[in-house]
């Protein structure tokens, strides 16, 4: 389940303080800025210089609130000072990290005039993400950075366009227009739901761009959220504290306005464990990249509103590994696999591919010829296709064949 599969929730109860509130900064006077991203494994990623100088890659997220700095040892390069320590968790909120604020810090977008802002710096780098995703990333950007704007997700030309709120109009036709809830700086809206007990719901999701799935759901949230009678379980995602456990089949249908998506491939995840007293679960669940993905987007943090436009075929079937697999990549330029996890009762666990495999060759193509982008798109292919593997188990070689099968339905 690669791709839709990579979860980073940072959560902390700090307040960061910015000159710019409105991130007016970031437009120097003008209408409209902007920005190319682009989409690695379903992350929106862009180029941001530290300090005018270092050049790092960030994921643009709008489901986290702060800029967050992954790798310290880039801080201490650039001697950053810091003005406090905090605590904080990941979503599973089992395991917690230590971060420091540096106030006021010169960063560039891309070719952008440089702006001042916060940034909490990780004490402890997260390597393990990385090689989940499967490319080099060193933060993530938060809604605060460019907080009161307008902002456009243009997938299909990858390019994120800034707008000054109070004189932004949408000239563009064919828009369908929603009422959105903006808390700490991320986008909320309102959809249905409809489940295998063919119950209809409303769910609150949190609009987020730092997700490559297309639809997750927090089970405990509301007693009609029913999981499917086919499902696997398994490793979800990944987060601060290792391996996100839960469920993944399909839900029935999802819909929001005109829009409508049939047997929609869902995360179940249920967060009950988790303390009232250590966080207030303001949603359902959330909507990712693979979904949001198919529109364009502008989201108006300032009044409120979201506008999508629908690309053609829309609501087609999302694809999905069918081999049960997860694969991190290890190495040298992340050009090494080895195999995290495998999902029980599916093709791979059949063959008796294990957790910490070493995945040599597949098909007739060494692992070096490989990215995990490649990887991940070979295993969503056809039912029936058959792969073979090189795998490296105690220094000893295995081949090891099966043919993927889509597991969500009943054999």
């Amino acid at each position: 389940m690669r791709k839709c599969l990579l979860i980073l929730w940072l959560m902390s109860a700090v307040t960061l303080s910015y000159t710019q509130r409105l991130g007016l900064d970031l437009l120097r006077g003008r209408n409209m800025t902007e920005l190319p991203f682009k989409l690695h494994n379903g992350f929106i990623t862009v180029k941001l210089h530290f300090k005018n100088t270092l050049p790092l890659r960030f994921i643009f997220d709008t489901g986290a609130e702060h800029t967050i700095l992954f790798q310290k040892a880039y801080a201490d390069l650039l001697q950053l000072e810091y003005s406090k320590r905090i605590e904080i968790k990941g979503s599973d909120m089992s395991v917690s990290q230590f971060a420091l604020i540096a106030r006021n810090i010169p960063m560039r977008l891309d070719e952008q005039i440089p702006v001042l802002r916060d940034v909490l710096v990780l004490e402890e780098s997260l390597q393990l993400f990385q090689e989940s995703l499967g490319f080099d990333i060193d933060g993530i950007i938060g809604g605060s950075f460019f907080r009161g704007l307008v902002v456009e997700f243009d997938y299909k030309k990858e390019v994120i366009r800034l707008f000054h709120p109070n004189k932004f109009v949408l000239k563009k036709k064919g828009y369908t227009v929603f009422d959105i809830d903006v808390k700490n700086n991320k986008p909320y809206f309102v959809t249905q739901s409809v489940f295998s007990n063919k119950d209809t719901i409303y769910t609150k999701l949190l609009i987020d761009t730092g997700a490559a799935i297309p639809f997750l759901l927090h089970t405990n949230t509301d007693t009609s959220i029913v999981i499917p009678p086919f499902v696997i379980q398994g490793t979800i995602g990944h987060g601060l504290s290792g391996n996100l456990m839960g469920y993944v089949g399909k839900t029935n249908s999802l819909s929001f306005g005109n829009f409508k998506f049939e047997q929609i491939l869902t995360l179940f995840q249920d967060l009950s464990f988790v303390k009232k007293e250590n966080i207030k679960l303001s949603r359902n669940g959330i909507i990712g990249n693979e979904l949001l993905s198919r529109f364009s987007i502008y989201i108006d943090y300032l009044h409120e509103k979201m506008y999508m436009k629908a690309e053609k075929k829309y609501n087609q079937k999302f694809d999905y590994d069918k081999s049960g697999l997860i694969i991190f990549a290890f190495g040298p330029d992340l050009r090494q696999f080895y195999v995290k996890d495998v999902f029980t009762n599916t093709p791979a666990y059949e063959a008796d591919i294990r957790p910490g495999d070493i995945i040599k060759k597949v098909g007739i193509w060494k692992d070096k010829n490989w990215t995990l982008s490649k990887l991940t798109k070979l295993l969503q292919k056809r039912d029936g296709k058959t792969i073979k593997m090189v795998i490296e188990r105690n220094g000893m070689k295995l081949k090891k064949r099966f043919k993927l099968r889509d597991f969500f339905k009943k054999t």
